[in-house]
């Protein structure tokens, strides 16, 4: 038997009981993290305007100081790409255009925006993050990479840009390759390809397993010991025999100097401490309000999508994060750091490496301290353009071609507040192209849902109620916009945990993306958790776009619907409507415990339709749900799809033992072969086999007599798993009359299994 039958949820324990049961895989993952974040802090530090120690300074503060007090479990915090814009233009502006001048400033906006996100985390305002639309939060990201290759491309060519505005960049690239150092350019371009090689093109697993950022630093630290690059000319470039920090490429000299250098000081002048000096100005004001809106924003966006990332599923506490990052950014701030936040790309490295707790993001912080404290010369070795080479790959992967690709399958809509997000940060600053961003987007959802009132457009009208014991239905009406998605959010947030729930947009008008796909993933961590969600009345919108998550407009002509139904559809809507089910024949994702059955095991399972849900009784919370599943198996999944119509009983009261039970004729068809560990239980026409690892529990749920009324039924295959039971008839999918006489035997079969208990199974042959 396969082992994701009696597959139980292993939650890693947290705290110092977490660190002693996982502290082996906690610093393996955090020592790999380590290696990738070494060189990114250097470089976005860089980037930044500040010293590189500032980036190590928050890195291991946002691994000691955060992972004390985080709410997320395999999140890596410190600094981010994300911030070398907001970093650099507030350095910049506080010190009158001079970095060195406005770095101490920089440092106290640092420690404010840290103090406002602890306030903000601890009046629980980390739901905020849902208010701001997803195309605006791509286009911010999408402009943040395109600023930071605009000027790390000449840093990986050796020249220092003289532009500051991203424009200005741009049109300066010409120079600066005419220009460039060409020792320095190699440096800087063999990083850029080394980068794309690892991460595009290199397919090899044991490769794959090298830290890119790593191998670019010691191949870089490589080459520039190998072209003398870091080395000042001490003696008279016309004396014979001199050579070090100069060189004559094409009749043009040039020199190599320690300012090609990441600069790293002593420990003792690594601490520098911020100035409030400006703390009561306007500007400095401006300034902590836009470090603190765009860190938190960002830290919560990667928090939320990092927990996606976690195998035991884990819900992070947005609230506490935004306590912790904020901590770790007062303290960072305070000893000459730049900003914290959660990254999303070394927290994928993180779980990728076996991370099981908070205690991988200390370990991470720990070892980037030992590093600074133990080896700063190493340090001082590595070329600042192969950090500039690293991070043009960062930029480029926040405004890849993907992300223009990905923002127009969504809608068109939502690829132009994409651009126009991103031009108004180019051509204003990062604030400001937020704004616009969001602005416009509001100007669409107010024309294309035709409603202008500001109360409906800022509060969902949407009405729950609890139909039965265990049975809630949120009836929604009107528009869904970003906008008011926090009050959509919060009704659904007030039902309790485990229970069944139907979101009915039947009689909402328009529903845009950010809505839509926040309340999916709603639905999936709802379910996850044992509970049992679903969203009826799509039926009554047209999609912008093919995209799943894909705003959806109200269809005005209800009789094209029915025309479009297939007779079986018609059919199942009549059957539901006769006996007062839901039905819904749009397509989702199935329930997470569906897709976790041993069934399931070596399968790729697709998506669910034609849905029909009926209660077991008016006052039960028990439900009967059949759909049509899709899915593939054979090798590497790559036969044709197959469907068939699945029942499955969920809600059940009584924990269900994890058990599956499969006619022995049928055993080849459905699981391919046959699993360990079986009992044989003689039914009338032929035999069943009854798996489970824990045998004698399933045996005191499953007898010959409930063999016997399946048989009659013929069944095929049944399987528990904690609260629910999933038939399988006969692999195929059935007519409205087969699910109807299904369901009428499944409440039969439900009411036998649940009104008595067996001490012990009997009539049973073993095998």
């Amino acid at each position: 038997m396969s082992s994701n039958l009696n597959q139980q949820k292993n939650i890693p324990l947290d705290g110092l009981a977490g660190l002693r049961q996982n502290w082996r895989s906690d610093l393996v993952a955090g020592f790999v993290v380590f290696l990738i974040a070494l060189p990114l802090s250097l470089g976005i530090a860089g980037a930044s305007g500040v010293p590189p120690v500032a980036g190590l300074i928050a890195a291991i503060c946002g691994g000691i100081i955060v992972s004390l007090f985080s709410g997320s479990f395999v999140t890596i915090n410190g600094p981010a790409a994300g911030l070398i814009v907001i970093v650099l233009g507030v350095t910049e502006q506080l010190g009158d255009g001079d970095t060195s001048v406005g770095y101490p400033y920089m440092l106290a906006a640092t420690v404010c925006a840290g103090g406002i996100l602890v306030l903000l985390g601890l009046l629980k305002a980390g739901k905020v993050g849902d208010f701001f639309p997803l195309s605006v939060v791509h286009g911010m990201l999408a402009a943040i990479g395109l600023i930071i290759m605009s000027k790390q491309i000449h840093i990986a060519l050796g020249v220092d840009p003289l532009g500051k505005q991203p424009v200005d960049l741009v049109l300066e690239l010409p120079h600066s390759f005419s220009q460039m150092n060409p020792y320095v350019a190699i440096i800087g371009l063999v990083s850029i390809v080394l980068m794309i090689l690892m991460n595009y093109v290199i397919k090899n697993p044991i490769i794959k397993k090298i830290p890119a950022p790593l191998l670019v630093v010691v191949v870089g630290i490589t080459l520039a010991h190998f072209l003398k690059v870091g080395y000042e000319a001490d003696l008279d470039p016309t004396l014979p025999g001199a050579y070090l920090g100069y060189y004559n490429f094409m009749g043009a000299d040039y020199v190599t100097g320690q300012n090609f250098l990441v600069s790293i000081p002593e420990a003792s002048q690594m601490i520098h401490f911020p100035d409030f000096g400006k703390l009561f100005t306007g500007l400095f004001i401006k300034c902590v309000f836009t470090i603190a809106i765009i860190q938190g924003l960002e830290s919560l966006l990667s928090a939320s999508a990092v927990e996606q990332l976690d195998p035991a599923q884990r819900k992070a506490n947005l609230n506490k994060d935004l306590v912790a990052v904020g901590l770790g950014s007062v303290v960072a701030g305070a000893l000459g750091g730049i900003p914290i936040i959660a990254e999303i790309v070394r927290s994928s490295a993180n779980v990728s490496n076996g991370a099981k707790t908070r205690w991988a993001n200390f370990f991470h912080g720990f070892f980037i301290l030992i590093c600074v404290l133990l080896i700063p010369n190493v340090l001082h070795m590595i070329p600042r353009a192969c950090l500039a080479g690293i991070l043009v790959m960062t930029g480029y992967r926040l405004a890849s071609p993907h992300e223009f690709a990905h923002m127009y399958k969504v809608g068109l809509e939502q690829l132009f507040i994409f651009v126009i997000t991103i031009l108004g940060v180019l051509l204003t600053d990062l604030l400001k192209g937020i704004f616009i961003g969001i602005g416009i987007k509001m100007l669409i959802n107010a024309i294309r849902s035709g409603m202008y009132n500001p109360i409906k457009m800022f509060t969902a009208q949407a009405t729950l109620k609890q139909i039965s014991e265990g049975n809630y239905t949120l009836k929604t009406s009107g528009i869904l916009v970003f906008t008011n998605y926090l009050s959509f959010k919060s009704k659904i947030e007030a039902i309790p945990v485990g229970q069944t729930v139907r979101i009915d947009f039947s009689d909402a008008t328009f529903i845009d993306h950010t809505v839509f796909a926040n309340a999916t993933r709603l639905k999936q961590d709802y379910n996850y958790a044992g509970g049992s969600m679903s969203f009826y009345g799509l039926e009554y919108f047209k999609p912008v776009s093919h995209h799943h998550q894909a705003a959806r407009v109200r269809i005005r002509n209800i009789e094209q619907i029915a025309q479009s139904l297939t007779p079986r559809q018609r059919a199942l809507a009549a059957f539901a409507e006769k006996n007062d089910y839901c039905y819904s024949f749009q397509a989702e994702t199935p329930a997470s415990f569906i897709q976790k059955m041993d069934f399931f095991q070596n399968r790729y399972i697709g998506l669910q339709e034609n849905f029909v849900d009926a209660p077991l009784t008016k006052t039960s919370s028990v439900h009967l749900q059949s759909s049509d599943i899709s899915y593939k198996n054979g090798e590497n999944f790559q036969s044709v799809n197959r469907k068939f119509t699945a029942v499955v009983i969920s809600q059940i009261a009584e924990k269900v033992p994890d058990f599956l039970l499969i006619n022995e004729d049928n055993m080849q068809e459905l699981m391919g072969a046959k699993p360990s560990k079986g009992q044989m239980i003689k039914g009338e026409k032929g035999t069943y086999w009854l798996f489970s690892d824990k045998m004698k529990e399933a045996l005191a749920f499953i007898d010959r007599e409930d063999v016997l009324f399946l048989e009659e039924a013929q069944v095929q295959l049944i399987e528990g798993y904690e609260h629910s039971i999933f038939i399988n008839k006969n692999n195929t999918i059935l007519d409205a009359e087969s699910i109807a006489d299904l369901f009428s035997k499944g409440q039969l079969f439900i009411k036998n299994i649940t009104q008595h208990k067996r001490p012990q199974a009997t009539n049973l042959s073993k095998a």
